[in-house]
């Protein structure tokens, strides 16, 4: 079983800014890697934490989870958003600098990102950062980025199953399943509709703490799946979108 990573815990203050007070500001972990250069930064939106200074001598620890975007993740830098008058800036430390926190985060569980495709209404989810960049940067015209939807190990840990991906060369959407006679039925005997990319990450075959169960439905109309880890929204389909939803059941359980 993957180790749970610690919390970053940081102290932040008003120092003596009266013009902040009351302000609600949102406080973004912003992921870096030494080696890789500036362009190797992700927000950590999963880290994200709101706080509003009572008085411009407030301070207060703020403790966002330790959930980074790729393996390589070995220092972080505190993005501030002043959503009172959407002002932003880097906090910075008394002397002026950019307050810089050392992670050295070796660990592999990261998080699977959705997508929402505008076009056809599918989604697609990916643990990569490079091909989540690639989306954003050349198709988001197409898809639009929605959030973290749960976290999973790049390679198997313990009792952990493989998480296959194909991709289907007639609708253009991905499936993903666990099941590896499923993975090999497809690809023996549907591979004109269906082409193998690979493992995508590893997820558990049961229930273990931390996880969630992951739902899958199929799309009666146009045949693709859906996935979701939230237990509101696998109802919410379930309940009033079964005229193009067809739950298949669990597909795994993922990290939150």
């Amino acid at each position: 079983m993957s180790t749970p990573k610690p919390n970053i815990n940081v102290n932040v203050s008003a120092n003596g800014n009266s013009t902040i007070v009351g302000h609600s500001l949102s406080f973004y972990p912003l992921v870096c890697n030494t080696a890789a250069g500036d362009d190797q930064c992700e927000f950590n939106e999963a880290g994200k934490f709101d706080y509003s200074f009572t008085s411009s001598s407030d301070s207060h620890t703020i403790s966002t989870p330790n959930r980074f975007y790729y393996a390589g993740g070995n220092y972080t830098y505190y993005f501030i958003i002043d959503n009172t008058n959407y002002d932003f800036d880097f906090a910075q430390d008394n002397a002026g600098n950019y307050d810089i926190l050392n992670l050295n985060y070796t660990g592999t569980q990261l998080p699977v990102f959705r997508f929402y495709n505008v076009n056809d209404g599918s989604h697609f989810y990916t643990q990569n950062l490079n091909e989540k960049r690639y989306i954003e940067q050349n198709s988001s015209d197409t898809y639009l980025y929605e959030s973290v939807s749960y976290f999973a190990d790049t390679s198997k840990v313990g009792s952990e199953l493989a998480v296959h991906r194909f991709y289907n060369l007639q609708n253009g959407t991905h499936f993903y399943t666990s099941n590896q006679s499923e993975a090999t039925y497809v690809n023996n005997n549907l591979y004109a509709t269906y082409h193998y990319e690979g493992i995508s990450y590893y997820a558990q075959p049961t229930q273990v703490t931390g996880t969630l169960p992951v739902h899958r439905f199929y799309n009666i109309h146009d045949g693709s799946h859906f996935y979701t880890s939230n237990q509101g929204e696998a109802t919410y389909i379930n309940n009033n979108s079964y005229d193009t939803y067809r739950y298949e059941g669990i597909a795994f359980y993922a990290y939150q």
